[in-house]
């Protein structure tokens, strides 16, 4: 997984399978100006059976930085 701050997006690298974008939601602001992401795979327990994906978001939701 890489991490574009040019244009905002995350590319998923297995022979490429595809790019996307955080987008706001109910409850947090999009990502943008990103410097990384994680993300891990396995079981984190009932809250996140499935594992979990943390990006860096470098503005809040009116587009101050922090």
């Amino acid at each position: 997984m890489a991490s574009s701050q040019g244009d905002d997006t995350f590319s998923i690298y297995d022979r490429h399978l595809g790019r996307f974008r955080v987008a706001p939601g109910p409850h947090a602001d999009g990502s943008e100006i990103s410097d990384g992401a994680m993300v891990a795979s396995a079981s984190l327990g009932d809250a996140f059976p499935k594992g979990l994906l943390v990006v860096h978001d470098g503005t809040d939701a009116g587009g101050r930085r922090p």
